[in-house]
Parts: structure tokens; sequence; C-alpha cells
């Protein structure tokens, strides 16, 4: 019986989309116990990964505990029939091979399960709100961002178009460059690109920013090496304040054999609570970040 099943289809429907799965009354065992815990709603409440594949494993190894998950089923031993497998439907009593079998079904179920929800294949699961722009006909990427941010678009600069996301509130900012190279000023390599953003914002980013310093990590991106600029700044004409506040920009950077390079940008503030928000948005949208032709 399904965990979200009611009296009516609407209700069941309603189930499914607003609530917690019901446990079945004869659903036991620990691939029953596993799969209630993926059908949790919240993505932050299911077992993570590497857990879900050890019960699977464990399952696989101690077939005693197929019969347990055939409870669920609504199967019982037949009367006479004590020879075979308790909670094993009496026509396979006594064939162990059909047994085997079906614990391999009850598994593959739920290995299905683990592929709907968990999605190991894709991006890591958005929180709730957010939405995945595609830019592939702009930037030549995907990204992900909350869905309430105000896209604007720049292609102005054929060879340099970018998307700016800009969070209602006005404290972050997300943008994401693709430059192609034009003979003049082209990276040698992604230190190079590197070396050539820390060297922008130095000199005041076009008269964005000031007193700004800048740290350089190797990263990667879809499996490839790439860099993360981390610059602390001033913006521009407020460092004659009394207390200036500082922000950041971190910038996530990859070129390609053809030295085009993406340069996904995220403003944040410097310090804080917004600080910390900041950089779990930076590393969320990173983790979800697409390059087409890497």
């Amino acid at each position: 019986m399904s965990p979200f099943r009611r009296s009516h289809a609407p209700a069941t429907l309603q189930a499914v989309l607003g609530s917690e799965p019901q446990v079945p009354a004869r659903a036991t065992g620990p691939l029953a116990t596993l799969i209630m815990q993926l059908l949790r709603k919240d993505p932050a409440m299911r077992p993570a990964a590497p857990e879900v594949r050890q019960a699977l494993e464990a399952a696989a190894r101690e077939p005693q505990s197929v019969p347990t998950m055939l409870a669920s089923a609504g199967y019982a031993p037949g009367g006479g029939q004590s020879t075979g497998g308790r909670f094993v439907p009496p026509i396979l009593h006594k064939n162990r091979k059909a047994q085997l079998g079906l614990g391999g079904l009850a598994l593959v179920v739920a290995a299905a399960v683990v592929l709907v929800v968990m999605k190991p294949f894709s991006s890591e699961g958005l929180p709730a709100g957010w939405t995945v722009r595609e830019e592939r006909d702009v930037v030549g990427a995907s990204l992900a961002v909350p869905g309430e941010y105000r896209r604007v678009q720049d292609d102005s600069d054929s060879d340099n178009p970018v998307v700016t996301y800009y969070d209602p509130s006005g404290v972050f900012t997300v943008s994401l460059r693709r430059s192609t190279p034009d003979g003049e000023n082209d990276p040698a390599h992604l230190d190079a690109a590197a070396d050539q953003i820390v060297a922008f914002y130095k000199d005041g980013g076009g008269s964005t920013v000031e007193d700004a310093t800048s740290e350089t990590a190797k990263t990667e991106q879809q499996g490839k090496e790439a860099r993360d600029v981390t610059t602390s700044y001033l913006p521009y004409g407020t460092s004659s304040n009394k207390n200036p506040i500082r922000y950041q920009k971190r910038d996530h950077l990859y070129v390609n054999k053809a030295k085009v390079a993406w340069d996904l940008t995220v403003s944040i503030p410097a310090d804080g609570e917004a600080h910390e928000e900041g950089a779990k948005l930076y590393e969320r949208i990173v983790r979800n970040l697409k390059i087409d032709k890497l």
C-alpha cells in the first residue's frame, strides 16, 4: 500500500504533494525504513548517498531480510506450509532461487527510489524556491539561483556576454560572463586568467572598488581544473567614510582549451550573518553551474 494513500483520489494527490509519508503497518525491515526515509519531503532529512549505498549493500548480503520486506506486500504463510520462509508467498515455498530473485527485485525497486529521489547523476538537489536558469544561448552554460532574483542580460559586447541576477533585497548579486579570445590580452592559461582578475580589482575594477585584496585557490568545474578568486574590497568612494563596510567578490573561473573563459561572480558582504549566507549561496551556485563546452 502506498504510504501516501488516502480515502479518495484528491486527498491522495494532496498527500503526495504536501504530506510526509505514513509508514504502512506492514512496512518493516531495513529496506522499508530506507525507502520511507528517502520519501521525506525535506531533502535535508533524507539519508546521504553513502548511507543509502551501505544499506543496500547490507540488504544484498543478507537474503534473510527479504521475507521481512515482502511482508509489506501483504503475503502471509499458507496453512501447513511451515517449511517455506515466513511471509513468502506459498508458491515460492521451497524455491530458494525464486525467493532470491524476488529479493533481487526488492533491491531493484529500492535502487530505483534512490535514483529518483537522490538524483545522483544530476545537480545536487536545489533548495526550496531555487530554479535552474538555462543560459546556453547567451553564455553557453546553465546555473541555479533563487527564483525571485531579477535577471538582466547584457550582450552588447558579443565577445563578452553576461547575465546578472539581482537579489530583491539588494544584498547579493550573481553574474556569469563568457569571454571569447580576440587575440588581445588573451590569458595563456588558467592561472594567467586568475591573475588578470586579481589585477583588475587591484586597479579599481573599472572604478567600482578600492582597497582590494585577493586570494586565489584551486578548485574544479565538472571535474576539470578551475580557480576561485576571493576579493575583499570597499565600494568605490567609501574608503574615507568613518566606518566603511567591506564586501567580497567571489569569482569562480574556468578556461577551456580554446581559451574561452567563464567567470561566475557572486558579490556578498564581507562580515556578519549575511556573509555566511552569501558564502553558502556561492557554494550552491558553483555546485550547480554546468558549462557546455568544457
